[in-house]
């Protein structure tokens, strides 16, 4: 088993097995897509004894507007909202 880091926003995640992460923004269909999509950084399946394993969606952001500054804070959400939903559906496209 191979394990690896992924590096992003002056973040270091990981390190994780190979074959439980999917460094989405280096994949070829993306690269081919990425002026016209955006999207989170990566997905790790997380495997848990008692139930069913799940699909972490993980957006690397090193800061974020405070929420009281209430417009800026909704565009921020607003863009990662975005971001998850287009990494769920070209997620699902590619496998």
């Amino acid at each position: 088993m191979t394990e690896k880091c992924i590096s992003d926003s002056g973040m270091v995640f990981g390190p994780y097995q190979d074959e439980h992460c999917f460094h989405i923004e280096k994949c070829g269909t993306y690269l081919r897509l990425r002026e016209r999509v955006k999207i989170a950084e990566f997905l790790l399946l997380h495997p848990t004894k008692d139930s069913p394993s799940c699909i972490w969606v993980v957006e690397a952001k090193s800061s974020a507007p405070h929420p009281n500054n209430q417009i800026h804070f909704d565009e921020f959400i607003e863009e990662i909202r975005d971001k998850m939903v287009s990494t769920f559906y070209l997620s699902l496209a590619i496998f």
